[in-house]
């Protein structure tokens, strides 16, 4: 199985002034996949002039001759791209690049899903409203089933294949919520799943599409044509017909602060435990970044350590036994003495949190 994910970016030339912090993003996410053994390739597609100024790290930056929308410019980049996997990444957002990795480890040679959705937090760290904390899976033409506003997802958190967003006809032409037609359109064909790592930092800002007085107006029309897609599709398929939300209502994910954190409380140690190994991981990634001379042994130590980090994170995402939860962290316990041994530093166990799982 080819390991290669392509994160498709399109950017408004009037709304880039996030893409730096993007771009700082990819980069950090760069060696964070390179330890579970994938690649990455980051396409960024302008949609339409003036000319942006070439984001760092960008693998290949093309420019639309007039602004055709956020769809269009994503499936520009899509036919550019050369990975295995696709995974959109708003020019205002940020990748997550422990958190990518965590999903992409999970993928197997035999897997037979096509797409799978994950988590995404606010910049400043909070959970979104669109929260899950278990891992689940649908069938295929399941998900239309259980349409509902706010989705069970945030539909432009989505990792699929490449070929299958391809064999969909990519992001639907719509005004707004193209990522919500993609999906749902993608769930159609190949069976999904849920995991619960988060992948991508939302910005919420003036500027942003769901900020506009009319978009609950384009979101009621952009679900109907959804609905009208999908019921076709399920009519050639012989699946019984699906109907949108009664009431789509408008923006849902861009509440900030204590509004936020929703599913995860009852176990704050378990929670609280999974995002520091989660940061964690990140900080060790960013670290091989930020160090190209690094010599070799010690390049390994940092590799070895944001692999344990990540793995003890995704077992208390995905609330494994005690016994399991040992198991990995006693690997990163193996990890941090290599790394003390390296005389390279490491937090402390006060801060790791160190303990029995709850």
């Amino acid at each position: 199985m080819e390991k290669s994910l392509s994160v498709l970016t399109a950017v408004a030339p009037d709304r880039a002034e996030f893409l730096v912090d993007a771009a700082a993003s990819v980069a950090a996410a760069r060696p964070a996949l390179q330890i579970v053994g994938w690649a990455l390739e980051w396409i960024v597609v302008v949609d339409g002039p003036p000319e942006i100024p070439v984001p760092v790290g960008a693998d290949e930056l093309v420019m639309l001759s007039a602004g055709r929308g956020v769809a269009c410019a994503r499936n520009a980049a899509q036919s550019l791209a050369s990975g295995s996997w696709v995974l959109p990444l708003d020019a205002d957002d940020e990748l997550r690049g422990a958190g990518v990795a965590l999903v992409l480890d999970r993928i197997t040679a035999d897997d037979e899903v096509g797409w799978v959705a994950t988590n995404r937090v606010f910049v400043g760290g909070d959970r979104t409203p669109h929260w899950f904390s278990d891992r689940r899976s649908w069938a295929v033409g399941e998900l239309a089933q259980t349409w509902s506003a706010p989705f069970v997802f945030h539909p432009n958190s989505v990792i699929a294949r490449r070929e299958l967003s391809l064999a969909c006809g990519g992001w639907p032409g719509l005004a707004v919520n193209e990522d919500l037609g993609w999906v749902l359109r993608m769930s159609e064909e190949a069976p999904g799943r849920g995991e619960p790592a988060a992948t991508l930092s939302y910005r919420v800002w003036a500027g942003q599409e769901v900020a506009r007085d009319r978009y609950p107006e384009d979101k009621r029309l952009a679900f109907t044509a959804i609905e009208q897609m999908l019921n076709a599709r399920r009519k050639h398929c012989g699946r019984s017909p699906i109907q949108m939300p009664a009431d789509p209502g408008g923006a849902h994910g861009t509440t900030t602060g204590a509004d936020s954190l929703t599913a995860g409380s009852a176990m704050p140690n378990r929670s609280e435990r999974m995002h520091w190994h989660h940061r964690a991981a990140m900080a060790y990634a960013e670290a091989i970044v930020a160090q190209p001379d690094l010599n070799a042994e010690h390049q390994a130590v940092l590799m070895a350590l944001a692999s344990a980090h990540g793995r003890c994170s995704l077992a208390f995402a995905h609330r494994d036994t005690a016994e399991n939860i040992t198991t990995t962290e006693t690997a990163l316990e193996q990890a941090l003495a290599a790394a003390t041994t390296a005389d390279i530093a490491v937090p402390s166990r006060d801060a790791r949190g160190d303990g029995a799982a709850n």
